[in-house]
């Protein structure tokens, strides 16, 4: 299977607080600078792509709030991307439109992405998440648009076992993602114990951890064989666009160095997976 390297920057409370220092909602100023600042992290990431001589599939991740201008020009560009349908509000799950189906087919994306917080134990919580995700599900299989979720959980035990219960009550509830996007373990062996329950492609996220951690990640995961790729975020951009806000760099400066370190993510995955699977 093609690798799949994505940019993610569909955030929005933790990119107001984090570059802004903002509160969610913003202002109507704020609002205008962070949609600015994501065309700068886009920009980075058109650079990246010029700049990368393989064969892996490079997509994007965004939220329509701060991104649509990015959305427009990635649909526009033939670019693989994803559309964010989860409420800023994680907890408890809820959809950022009444009618997702129509924002589905507005943008009819590679993927619709769907961000979960999942604590294995809490059944009331899951059960009624579980039912919106099937709802998702249904109708990105009638429509034939990927899905992606993205589950972040948490409960009592060993991570890797919580997250092989997270994935097979997700598939007994007739949900079927076509993607998962799913933390970082530390062992390849690890991940080919959790692909057997994934039944699809996995791709690992970077929860905004540092780029030693990230590619520790990396490395595991693609030495498994198992995982087809990563979707890395503020490990990449955050700090670039913090110094650009902040007036310690310059636009173009802050494009390169974006581009630097998804570039350094593709290199870690690349190099790990070759060692051992050529």
């Amino acid at each position: 299977m093609t690798p799949l390297f994505i940019l993610p920057f569909d955030h929005r409370v933790s990119f107001a607080r984090d570059v802004l220092g903002a509160t969610y909602p913003v202002t109507k100023s704020e609002k205008a600078q962070l949609i600015a600042y994501k065309q700068v992290i886009f920009d980075g990431f058109l650079s990246a792509r010029e700049q990368y001589k393989g064969d892996a599939a490079l997509g994007v991740l965004l939220d329509e709030e701060f991104g649509t201008p990015v959305l427009t020009k990635a649909k526009k560009m033939g670019i693989p991307f994803a559309v964010t349908t989860e409420s800023p509000v994680h907890e408890p799950f809820g959809f950022i439109h009444k009618d997702f189906g129509k924002a589905l087919k507005k943008w009819l994306p590679t993927w619709a992405k769907a961000l979960v917080y999942y604590t294995v134990g809490n059944e009331k919580m899951n059960a009624a998440t579980r039912k919106k995700l099937r709802t998702l599900s249904a109708f990105c299989e009638k429509e034939h648009i990927d899905f992606m979720l993205e589950v972040l959980v948490k409960g009592d035990g060993i991570q890797r076992t919580l997250m092989e219960r997270m994935i097979d009550e997700i598939h007994e509830d007739g949900i079927a993602p076509t993607l998962w996007k799913i933390e970082g373990l530390d062992h390849p062996e690890d991940w080919t114990t959790l692909a057997a329950h994934a039944k699809a492609p996995i791709i690992v996220l970077g929860r905004g951890e540092s780029a030693e951690h990230v590619d520790g990640w990396l490395t595991a995961a693609a030495k498994s064989g198992h995982t087809i790729g990563f979707a890395v975020g503020r490990t990449i951009f955050l700090q670039p666009i913090q110094d650009l806000h902040n007036g310690a760099i310059d636009r173009e400066s802050a494009v390169a160095q974006i581009a630097k370190n998804y570039l350094h993510c593709i290199k870690v995955w690349e190099k790990a997976y070759g060692d051992n699977h050529m």
